[in-house]
Parts: C-alpha cells; sequence; structure tokens
C-alpha cells in the first residue's frame, strides 16, 4: 500500500512570465545605460583631444592638444553592448598620439585620462539606470 501526496501550485508558469519579462527589461535599460557611458566617454575624449579639458586633472601623460586636421578628434568613436563599452580611434596614428614614440613625441594620454577623469560618472549613469528598474 503506498500514499501519495499530490502538491499543486498555481500560478507558477504566470511567474516565470513576470520574471522572465523583469529580466528582459533590466537587460534593455542595462544596454541603455552602456550606450550612455559610451557616448559620454566619446565626448569626454574628444573634448579632451580638442584641448577643451581642464588641464589641472592630468592623471597620466601631458596630454597636449592633438588637433591638426582634425582627423585624429573625428575617428573617435565607441561600440557598447552589456557588458562593456570600448571608445576608440581606427587612425594609424592614434597609439602613437596616446602613448607616445619615446623620444619624439610625448604621451598625449586623452583616453587614459578621460577613463581615469570619469570613472564615478560612468558608475553613476550604470547605477541611475539600475535605480529606475
Amino acid at each position: 500500500m503506498s500514499v501519495r501526496i499530490l502538491v499543486s501550485v498555481k500560478g507558477i508558469v504566470e511567474a516565470i512570465g513576470v520574471l522572465n519579462e523583469k529580466l528582459n527589461h533590466t537587460k534593455e535599460e542595462i544596454q541603455k545605460a552602456m550606450i550612455k557611458v559610451g557616448a559620454t566617454m566619446e565626448s569626454e575624449v574628444k573634448q579632451s583631444i580638442a584641448g577643451r579639458k581642464e588641464s589641472a586633472v592630468h592623471i597620466i601623460g601631458t596630454e597636449h592638444v592633438s588637433v591638426d586636421t582634425g582627423r585624429f578628434l573625428n575617428s573617435v568613436s565607441f561600440s557598447a553592448d552589456s557588458e562593456q563599452v570600448t571608445i576608440f580611434s581606427n587612425i594609424k596614428y592614434a597609439p602613437y598620439l596616446e602613448y607616445g614614440t619615446g623620444f619624439h613625441l610625448s604621451p598625449r594620454a586623452h583616453f587614459t585620462n578621460a577613463k581615469y577623469r570619469n570613472k564615478q560618472k560612468c558608475r553613476d549613469i550604470i547605477q541611475e539606470r539600475i535605480n529606475n528598474i
């Protein structure tokens, strides 16, 4: 002889649906935050290249104005996904401007300094989006 107890929980399917909806909304909000971080950092790097950032806050390098033809300035862009943001320039000489060449060109550190200057601002952008979920 066996004893069986049947337990039935109603609403599991609906609860899973609500949780999946919340997860999708959260992913969308994080993606929006990362895009905003990317746009903010792109702007900060461009301002640094153009010499429009306060010169008293240099973290690494000398961060000279790096505009001659505007090609480097206009090449700065970003890509973003839900996990990371990449600020970049596809100009061949961009690494030489950022890191220097040793003897002839000192590092200008536009990307590096912008990163250090804006860490908290980027955290705040992400936190604000997460808080509004």
